[in-house]
């Protein structure tokens, strides 16, 4: 999510019923989040953090003059300020990533697991698929790429390595799709389920069903603009109860008549999914997704709440978002073990309403994208170039992490290491 805030001279202006105060407040909270997030959880400097991924963003370097922003390991906590007010905390809790508005923090980071047969570098020892990986990490942080099961290409930027949890941003969306699919398999969940809140039970939000979360056709009036002063915004970088506070959308249109894509829809799923597996959405997906795929390092960020962050807090290392994305190379099985519905990678990667979004994935089916990649490859895609490309036809998946302000997500990378890695044979 990139956030430009406007600033208008004269008296508090309000847009969409959220006042200046309130934007400044989503700038404040997004810097310490963002900060806390990449400093203790990825372990990456402060102002690095700062200057690549949260200034350069539209609106927020108007802002900067008045920033000020401090990171207190000892106290495991983030504090952000504009003009010494509008305070944003963000503090650090054992295992569950860091979270706005909590009182207090709790531990230490844990260390990360050990990769076994780390390398450095790339491992496929084909000099083609090397030189573009070699050009790609010139704008990537990490790049990892993955056939058959096996690892075939992989180098980081300096300050990354194989134990460096990179952020999802928007990538993190597929993992919802993931743990959806395992509720509905085991008949938990339903697609067509209605009725999702006691709030919705007396008016036309009650015909919203997952599968319209899912794939972005809710019809709540919950935009994502990103100006700061959006729904989406506030619900993730000021609210306290992130679903609390989407569950209270009015309904623009008629459910699954438009894709509106927005983060309040994924963030509605999580809470769905919170509530079907009895709060402990880290154990679940632990035990249900990331064990059986050989995942060891994945964190999934929630609210004060306990709902997951699953539209954009989402971080694993590079190697394990690969492994994620493998799991939809078979139809949802890996190592003999159905993880996903008969049907369902089928299912994820269909477009919604004639539009390039599926249900938590994008399509290929837009030409431009495309070109040269085969019409069966499909990708989780996350804000500043978080690419996961899945191409079940050649078992392969590249997953690419950066730090791009670009609006297209720099499809042009993901396109010339699928050339080189699909050309050559891994």
């Amino acid at each position: 999510m990139a956030i430009v805030v406007t600033l208008l001279i004269g008296p508090v202006p309000v847009a969409m019923g959220f006042p200046v105060t309130g934007a400044i407040r989503v700038v404040t909270g997004l810097t310490s989040h963002t900060l806390c997030s990449q400093v203790l959880i990825t372990g990456l400097e402060a102002d690095k953090v700062y200057a690549e991924s949260v200034r350069p963003q539209a609106g927020i370097g108007l802002l900067n003059w008045g920033i000020r922003y401090k990171v207190d390991r000892s106290l495991r906590e983030v504090r952000t300020t504009f003009l010494g007010a509008f305070e944003s905390r963000a503090v650090y809790r054992t295992g569950l990533g860091c979270v706005l508005g909590m009182d207090t923090a709790e531990g230490t980071p844990e260390a990360p697991f050990a990769e076994p047969g780390s390398v450095s570098g790339s491992v496929s020892g084909n000099p083609v698929i090397e030189a573009a990986i070699e050009q790609a990490l010139r704008d990537s942080k990490a790049i990892v790429i993955m056939r058959d099961g096996q690892f075939v290409g992989e180098a980081y930027a300096p300050g990354y390595n194989q134990t460096s949890r990179v952020p999802g941003w928007s990538a993190s969306k597929s993992v919802i799709n993931a743990l959806t699919g395992i509720l509905v398999r085991g008949g938990r969940l339903s697609l067509n389920q209605r009725s999702l809140f006691a709030e919705w039970a007396n008016d036309g939000r009650r015909e919203i069903t997952v599968e319209h979360l899912l794939r972005m056709t809710s019809g709540l009036d919950l935009d994502e603009t990103n100006s700061g002063f959006d729904p989406a915004a506030r619900m993730l970088f000021v609210e306290r109860d992130m679903a609390g506070f989407a569950i209270q959308g009015p309904l623009k249109r008629l459910p699954g008549t438009k894709m509106s894509y927005t983060d309040c829809n994924t963030v509605l799923l999580s809470r769905i999914i919170r509530d079907a597996v009895g709060g402990d959405v880290t154990a679940f997906a632990r035990r249900e997704l990331f064990e059986p795929l050989g995942i060891r390092n994945m964190l999934i960020e929630s609210d004060v709440k306990g709902t997951p962050i699953g539209s954009t807090h989402i971080f694993g290392t590079a190697r394990d978002w690969a492994r994620f994305g493998a799991l939809y190379l078979n139809d949802g099985v890996v190592n003999g073990r159905r993880i996903l519905p008969e049907g369902w990678v089928r299912y994820s990667s269909q477009p919604t309403l004639g539009t390039r979004y599926a249900a938590g994935f994008w399509t290929n089916v837009d030409q431009d994208q495309r070109i040269g990649m085969p019409g069966d490859s499909f990708f989780a895609s996350g804000h500043l170039g978080q690419k996961v490309l899945i191409v079940p036809s050649k078992q392969l998946v590249i997953a690419r992490f950066a730090v791009r302000h670009k609006s297209d997500g720099d499809m042009a990378t993901l396109r010339k290491l699928y050339a080189a890695a699909a050309a050559n044979g891994g």
